[in-house]
Formats: C-alpha cells, sequence, structure tokens
C-alpha cells in the first residue's frame, strides 16, 4: 500500500465516523480539518524519510519506525490540535446556547406581555361602566319604599271602608263632627244617617250646577263650588278620581285629609256597600231567624270586601311615596318631551312624590319610548348583558304585580260563582223541603 492510498484510507475512515444530520456544517469543517491534518502529516512523514538517509533505501509506509513516527506526529500535532478546536467549538456552542437563551427568554416576555395587553383589553370591555345602567340605578332605587308605602295605604284604607260598612264606632270619636277626620262615626247610625253625610257632601264639594240640565243649581253651594269646580263628580267618576292620576296625593299614616283622600272615600262609599245595613239590636239577635239574618249580613260583608280589596290596592299603588329619585324620572320625561314640554306639564306626568305606580310607568314603559335608549345599546357585549338583565329584573316585578292580579281577579270570579250557586241552592233547598212537608203524616206502604 503506497502512503497515498493509506493517507486516503485513514480520511476516509476517519470521516466515515463523523455524525450526520443537524450537525452537517460541523462535520463539514471537522473534514477539511482532517483534510488539512493528513495533508500535513503526509508531508511530515516525507520530511522524515528525507531526513533519515541511514533508512532513505528502505524506508516505507508500512515501516515499523515510519509508524511509529506518524504515531508521534500524529500524537504531537493531532491531539493538541483537537483539544484545542474541542474548547474552542465548545466555547462557541455556549455563546450560541446564550444567544438561543436569550431569544427563549425574549419570546417569553413577549408572550406575557401579550396576554397581560390581552386580559387588561378584556377587562376594559367587561367592567367598563355603561350610562344605561346608571340611568337603571338610579331610577330604581326608591321603588321599594314607594310599593311598601302603597301596602301601607291599601290596608288602612281597607280598614276604614270596612269600619264604615260594620257601622263600627269608635268610643273616642263619639263626639267628632270634624270633616277632616279619618275615622267614619256618622255612618255607625245606620243607612239613613250615612245617606244624609253623603248628600251633604256632594252639596258642598261634588255638586255640578249644570248637571241635571241646571235643575240642580240652586242646591249646590255655589260659593264654595267656584273653588271645587275641578272636583265635581269625582265621588262618581272612577276614571278622573283614579285612573287617570299617576299618583295620588294620599297618606292615610297623618292627621290630615288630603283632596285625593276625601274624593277616594267618597268614591268608594259610592261604589261599594252604598245602602247600608242598620244596626242590629242585642234583643233580637236572641230570636233564631234574627241569628240566620244576621249571619247572612256578615255573608254580604265578606263578599263585598274581596271586591272592594281590589279597589284599595289600585289606590295603594297611586299613593305618593318619599323618593329622591323624581329628578331622574323628570329627566326621563324632559328627554321624552324635548324644549315643548314646560313644567307644568311635568308635574302633570310625575310630582314630587311619585307613587309606585308611576315609578313602575316609568321603568316598564316610558323609558323605551326614547330612541337613545336603543342607541345606548350600541355598547360593549358585557355591557348589553347587564341591561338585559335589569330589564329582566323590571319584567319579573311587573309579572309580580300581574299575578297579584291575576289571584284577585280570580277570586272575584269564585265569588261569582258562589253568588250563582247559592241561587240554585236556594231553590234546591225549596224543593227538597217542600217534598219533605207532603210526605209529613203520609202512611207508609
Amino acid at each position: 500500500m503506497d502512503k497515498t492510498t493509506h493517507i486516503t484510507d485513514c480520511h476516509n475512515r476517519l470521516t466515515g465516523l463523523m455524525p450526520r444530520g443537524v450537525y452537517g456544517v460541523m462535520r463539514s469543517c471537522l473534514t477539511m480539518c482532517l483534510t488539512v491534518f493528513m495533508m500535513a502529516a503526509l508531508g511530515l512523514s516525507m520530511t522524515a524519510a528525507v531526513s533519515a538517509p541511514a533508512h532513505a533505501d528502505t524506508l516505507s509506509l508500512d515501516d515499523s519506525g515510519h509508524k511509529n513516527t506518524v504515531e508521534q506526529n500524529v500524537e504531537d500535532t493531532w491531539i493538541d490540535g483537537m483539544k484545542r478546536m474541542s474548547r474552542q467549538l465548545s466555547a462557541n456552542v455556549m455563546q450560541q446556547a446564550f444567544a438561543i437563551g436569550t431569544f427563549i427568554d425574549a419570546r417569553q416576555q413577549i408572550r406575557t406581555q401579550r396576554d397581560i395587553n390581552r386580559l387588561t383589553a378584556q377587562a376594559h370591555k367587561r367592567y367598563s361602566p355603561s350610562p344605561q345602567m346608571c340611568v337603571f340605578g338610579s331610577n330604581v332605587k326608591g321603588l321599594a319604599d314607594a310599593e311598601s308605602s302603597g301596602d301601607v295605604n291599601a290596608m288602612i284604607l281597607n280598614e276604614i271602608m270596612m269600619r264604615r260598612e260594620s257601622l263600627f264606632q269608635s268610643v273616642d270619636n263619639l263626639e267628632e263632627t270634624d270633616e277632616s277626620s279619618k275615622v267614619e262615626t256618622a255612618s255607625s247610625q245606620g243607612m239613613l244617617s250615612d245617606y244624609a253625610l253623603r248628600f251633604e257632601k256632594f252639596r258642598k264639594t261634588y255638586c255640578n250646577p249644570d248637571d241635571h240640565g241646571g235643575e240642580i243649581e240652586d242646591l249646590c253651594n255655589s260659593e264654595e263650588n267656584e273653588t271645587l269646580q275641578k272636583r265635581a263628580n269625582k265621588d262618581i267618576s272612577f276614571t278622573h278620581t283614579v285612573d287617570l292620576p299617576q299618583t295620588l296625593d294620599i297618606d292615610f299614616t297623618d292627621d290630615t285629609m288630603t283632596d285625593d283622600e276625601d274624593d277616594v272615600l267618597a268614591l268608594g262609599r259610592n261604589l261599594f256597600a252604598s245602602r247600608l245595613f242598620n244596626p242590629v239590636q242585642l234583643s233580637l239577635l236572641e230570636q233564631e231567624q234574627a241569628m240566620n239574618d244576621f249571619i247572612d249580613m256578615r255573608s254580604v260583608q265578606a263578599v263585598r270586601s274581596v271586591a272592594r280589596n281590589s279597589y284599595t290596592e289600585i289606590v295603594g299603588m297611586k299613593s305618593a311615596s318619599d323618593t329622591t329619585t323624581v329628578e331622574f324620572m323628570k329627566s326621563i320625561l324632559q328627554s321624552l318631551g324635548g324644549d315643548q314640554l314646560e313644567e307644568d306639564d311635568l308635574e302633570r306626568f310625575m310630582t314630587e312624590n311619585p307613587s309606585y305606580f308611576a315609578q313602575m310607568d316609568i321603568l316598564t314603559s316610558k323609558l323605551y319610548q326614547n330612541p337613545q335608549f336603543y342607541i345606548n345599546l350600541y355598547d360593549k357585549p358585557e355591557n348589553v348583558k347587564r341591561a338585559s338583565v335589569a330589564l329582566k329584573a323590571f319584567e319579573l316585578m311587573q309579572n309580580r304585580d300581574r299575578y297579584e292580579s291575576a289571584t284577585r281577579r280570580e277570586m272575584m270570579i269564585a265569588l261569582l260563582l258562589e253568588m250563582r250557586l247559592r241561587e240554585a241552592q236556594e231553590e234546591l233547598n225549596n224543593e227538597i223541603f217542600g217534598a219533605m212537608a207532603s210526605y209529613v203524616g203520609t202512611p207508609l206502604r
């Protein structure tokens, strides 16, 4: 084997052992280094051959002396060179690893900043306040107090009307003659005294001189009626007394009789128990027939109380309440009417103490008649969801009112059926008792 073949074979063996794949570039560099080294080794070996004249004629590549010389040259030059190259490559790899780590840290930092910015944008999107929610919250805060006040007024009004029908006579008010008193004692004497009280009230307060073709003009107290024309016929007009006004100046918890309270009581006298029962003497209750009639009388009063309950509930819902939301509600009405809506018009729709009925009318009707409400829906999705929840809450409150109204209507329908059945029951009782009487004294066969 000649020197060139030996060097090439060593080169192929060494380069064939180099790894492939991702380190191909390094392999190429090592291959070049090995080639240079082999060429240097070949030159050294040739130099050694020339410098050994004692063996010049016998020198060859397979000679043991030559082999030792080549191995020594490889150890002196190649091994040290490989060590230095390894240290250099290690240093270069470490520098590259530092650069790669820097890139990884930068990527993680950018991803973290991106996540923080995304969460910040989501928080701004979800928790940014909406003016629409402020409108809901500002106008609903007085609703609970208004409802409680209405319930109390309805209960007191029902008690006043029940006492009148049951001819209640208070010991503390036997000598009471003041018309402003909210405890009615004049009706305790029965139907005639009640008629006299109502007729006098009509003549002074509710008489319209133009009614009945002007024939009752002399009957009406014209001197007082000049200032009371707005109250004419309010004792018989449910529409003008209760239905049309959004808020009634009613507070039965104080000692002051307002015009609205007087009108509601006068209308109630004409609507319910217009003809009172006369007082029952205690001596008559000792008779069996009188006792039966007395129980029938209380049954009629119980039936009337069911019908009267609807009237008192409607009045209670429209009774005035102490609330601080009136300015917010007036602003809603102002936005509906624009500049053409004067202060007097606002007072007609919304008094200083709006009732539960008036506040619910704003929250469930008037608020959505303004185009600005629908413009405000062009908002962040989270705010639209919050507005939907608020509207659902208003719907639940309104459905609750409708449920209570349906319950009262159901009770009145049940009583109407009961009254019809009483007539049929009376006829059936008469037939049964008549048949039993015909068989009295008839011998059995």
